[in-house]
């Protein structure tokens, strides 16, 4: 493999300049390395930032695998969809990610298939398992573009915003109803992507009545073959947070996923379609 001096880099040129994402990115990799160092491949890498009077320059490290985005585009150029097994890898892969930065007290605010990267390196293929064995470590998603990015620490607990984010289809039920906001936007977020991967489209919304109470769910019915009660919590825990919570509890969404995905049957599937995108982008 390349050294460190000799692997490439992305320059981003923004005008008018952006030092801000420079500070996002500066200090989630500060906290992330202090407390979760074994997931600093999780989000954008920066080597440099260059300031001028009209523009800035952001240096990052270069990923050369394509987005999320590219991936879905990739399936619906053949006239597919994401396989769900392929689908649910990585939105554990996405929930763990922004786990991880929420408890760094930072929110992305523009959680989308664009702003994640896809990471498929090594060559170990051995199970897939939660712990990420072998190069599973390697694979993955890496978060990028924080230019949105807001850094709670510098608020007190339970602070709250109001606006829009102007990002159509992303915009979480709180902005859509005018109401304050915080870590929603990303968990809003992740459903969306989510949303992008299973059926290859933005999500919509829609509130329904279940027993006196409003329940928010996507528009869009689920597969009967897919694995529906997986999903239905999913969908059900991100998009109606408890009143008083300020994060949903990612961590006992990802897990179900997780233990679908470990068993035998579903971790060779899971093995053949990450192989078989490793393939298409080595070609």
């Amino acid at each position: 493999g390349l050294s460190d001096e000799e692997k490439p880099l992305a320059l981003k040129v923004q005008s008018p300049a952006c030092p801000w994402e420079f500070y996002i990115c500066s200090q989630l990799h500060d906290r992330v390395s202090a407390w979760y160092p074994e997931e600093k491949d999780s989000f954008l890498g920066i080597h440099n930032f260059h300031l001028f009077q009209n523009h800035s320059i952001l240096v990052s490290d270069y990923y050369e695998q394509g987005t999320l985005q590219d991936i879905i585009n990739l399936y619906l150029s053949r006239g597919e969809k994401v396989d769900e097994v392929l689908a649910m890898y990585y939105v554990v892969e996405l929930l763990r990610v922004v786990e991880v930065m929420h408890q760094c007290q930072i929110i992305h605010g523009d959680i989308k298939p664009d702003n994640l990267v896809v990471r498929n390196g090594g060559e170990g293929w051995v199970d897939w398992e939660s712990s990420r064995p072998g190069s599973w470590n390697d694979k993955g998603l890496t978060l990028i573009d924080f230019g949105r990015g807001i850094d709670q620490a510098l608020f007190d607990d339970g602070f709250k915003f109001e606006g829009d984010s102007g990002t159509e289809g992303f915009q979480c039920i709180e902005m859509q109803e005018g109401k304050e906001w915080s870590y929603q936007i990303d968990t809003y977020g992740i459903c969306a992507v989510a949303h992008c991967l299973l059926f290859g489209e933005y999500m919509k919304v829609e509130a329904v009545d279940i027993d006196g109470t409003k329940i928010w769910q996507p528009t869009q019915p689920l597969k009967r073959y897919w694995q529906t009660d997986l999903w239905d919590v999913f969908f059900l825990n991100l998009l109606n947070p408890q009143e008083g919570e300020q994060s949903a509890p990612l961590a006992s969404v990802r897990e179900p996923f997780e233990k679908y995905l470990e068993t035998k049957g579903q971790t060779e599937r899971l093995k053949g379609q990450v192989c078989n995108l490793s393939c298409t982008y080595s070609e």
